[in-house]
């Protein structure tokens, strides 16, 4: 039996290699799809999400198996738990995990579905329900790197934890930033390329021994292809 007729449910995998931290999760919703992934499913487990808002996306992210015919949200069910066991994750570090457990039977839970018990579902709220959703989160600040996020976020990464994985991560940022700033150069290089012919352009390609496009490197190397572009135009 399937509850959700058109969905792909999938397990996946994602880690943050400049602290090792991973994740493996299950994707079973309705209409689910794996091409979802981190694009508008960035995964439901809350620890992920904290650990995201501080460390960013992850760089490894992967989808390890899809599911299809026959019960299949069952069988990713089963998937990821015995995944889990195997990895044994609830006594290791480097995984994100709480737990090795299957996740709420959907058939079993509206609630898990939708987030409201079918005996409240329509019932309007309380005035005081609706105030404490109105109040926005306390925020806290690190004082060893000044950095500023919702208390939970903060007190797991930051405070006593704030260490060397953050002095990489905040090194990693700034890495990134940096290269942001390059981004005009992109623009620049794409439009020099634009106004050569092909066979400047493969004079170039020569001069600087690229074997690919050099319009698909990266901020940091168009810089000096940029420079380098420069000095070949002004010497033909």
């Amino acid at each position: 039996m399937n509850i959700y007729p058109s969905n792909i449910p999938y397990t996946y995998f994602i880690k943050w290699s400049i602290t090792g931290k991973c994740y493996y999760g299950v994707r079973y919703a309705k209409n689910c799809n794996p091409d979802e992934f981190w694009i508008s499913y960035f995964s439901s487990s809350e620890t992920v999400k904290e650990y995201a808002a501080v460390f960013g996306k992850p760089d490894i992210i992967q989808i390890r198996q899809q599911f299809t015919n026959d019960n299949r949200v069952a069988r990713a069910r089963l998937w990821e738990h015995r995944v889990l066991k195997r990895l044994n994750v609830i006594k290791r570090a480097d995984f994100l995990n709480k737990s090795d457990g299957k996740a709420i039977d959907p058939a079993a839970s509206s609630k898990a579905r939708t987030g409201v018990a079918p005996g409240n579902k329509g019932k309007p709220q309380s005035e005081d329900i609706k105030n404490k959703k109105r109040k926005p989160k306390p925020l806290a600040t690190c004082p060893h790197c000044n950095k500023s996020g919702g208390i939970s976020a903060m007190t797991r990464w930051h405070f006593d934890n704030c260490g060397t994985t953050n002095s990489l991560a905040n090194s990693k940022i700034s890495q990134t930033n940096k290269l942001k700033n390059l981004r005009p150069v992109v623009t620049e290089i794409r439009n020099i390329r634009s106004d050569l012919s092909k066979t400047k352009i493969k004079e170039l390609d020569k001069l600087l021994g690229l074997k690919s496009g050099w319009y698909q490197f990266t901020d940091e190397k168009l810089a000096i292809i940029l420079t380098a572009h420069q000095q070949f135009t002004c010497h033909p």
